[in-house]
């Protein structure tokens, strides 16, 4: 395991191994939403909007399981 830190906070986050380096190109942030802390990263659209990508949902893309 290993920690990525959340830069808006003093949290931080724990991923598997294999996924530190992938998830770490980009800076994640901590949203506090319904009580719960998210690691989440804010990403442009092709029209412009701003889309909320949340760390666990990547994490399960990328294994095939969303």
């Amino acid at each position: 395991m290993k920690e990525i830190q959340l830069i808006n906070s003093t949290l931080k986050t724990q991923v598997d191994d294999e996924d530190y380096d992938w998830l770490n190109q980009w800076q994640w942030l901590a949203v506090k939403r319904k009580g719960s802390y998210y690691a989440v990263r804010y990403e442009q659209n092709k029209d412009g909007s701003i889309q909320v990508v949340r760390m666990e949902n990547e994490i399960m893309r990328r294994a095939g399981r969303l």
